[in-house]
């Protein structure tokens, strides 16, 4: 028997409250008494400890699982799958000795022959070693190219805070501009790499990169809106000139009126 576990809502086990667990994250196999866990997941499972990734393993009650590392998955959950299925399968013990004696006159003991209930095989397959590491799922690399309003606009103000040290080259005469753009495309990736950020932190990451938003946004509406006031004032300051002499001409022009009359 086979069920299923993960935010699918169709799964025998549905997980809510864990966005790092799959849609489809794990199998659960039942057959002869035994539990086999099998992984299908982008983030993988901890099972006592050990990293999963798309393997499997046999699991037993009391075993401790995360699903994703975060998640746990517990065994009143699993074995209401199976009501009749028994907590830890017990070895089948063999059945207890018979002795014969007869009735008329003493014989010699007969022992019946002991014998073992055959079990079923069933052959686990062998779990794969898996590289330890950050597992990084599609979710968060989308959310990592995103654009950083940040690093577009405070450039290498940005980059020292957030150990983005590519964005010093923003410091060059001709550099400013073409790092502002490489790092409205990169940044947000750069950050995380640089602050060694691990998934489980990545609300308060965004958290700060959206605090870097908010200020460079504000910096580029003050930098535009300067720049605005300033080519007005230029303009009416070149203006100017142009308007006191029309007044001087309309001054002499009063003047030769006055010496006609």
């Amino acid at each position: 028997m086979y069920f299923t576990v993960g935010r699918n809502p169709q799964s025998n086990i549905v997980i809510t409250g864990y966005d790092v667990v799959s849609f489809d994250h794990a199998t659960l196999e039942y057959e002869g008494g035994q539990w086999l866990f099998i992984d299908d997941s982008s983030n993988g499972s901890i099972v006592n400890g050990q990293l999963y990734h798309h393997a499997s393993c046999p699991i037993k009650q009391g075993d401790v699982i995360m699903l994703a590392g975060v998640c746990p998955l517990t065994w009143d959950r699993i074995t209401a799958l199976v009501p009749e299925a028994p907590a830890q399968q017990q070895p089948i013990n063999s059945r207890p000795t018979q002795m014969y004696t007869p009735q008329v006159e003493p014989q010699p003991q007969y022992q019946q022959p002991q014998y073992q209930q055959p079990q079923p095989q069933y052959q686990q397959p062998q779990p794969q070693p898996q590289p330890v590491g950050r597992q990084q799922n599609s979710d968060l690399d989308r959310n990592l190219d995103k654009w950083n309003w940040g690093a577009f606009c405070l450039t290498w103000i940005w980059g020292v805070f957030n150990s983005a040290w590519w964005m010093l080259f923003a410091l060059l005469p001709i550099g400013n501009i073409v790092m502002a753009i490489i790092g409205g495309i990169k940044g947000t990736r750069w950050a995380w790499e640089g602050g060694n950020w691990r998934e489980e932190d990545y609300e308060r990451f965004a958290s700060r990169q959206k605090g870097w938003m908010i200020a460079g946004l504000i910096i580029l509406g003050l930098s535009v809106l300067s720049t605005i006031m300033l080519f007005s004032f230029a303009s009416a300051l070149l203006s100017a000139p142009f308007e006191f002499f029309d007044f001087l001409d309309l001054a002499s022009d009063l003047d030769d009126i006055d010496l006609l009359f």
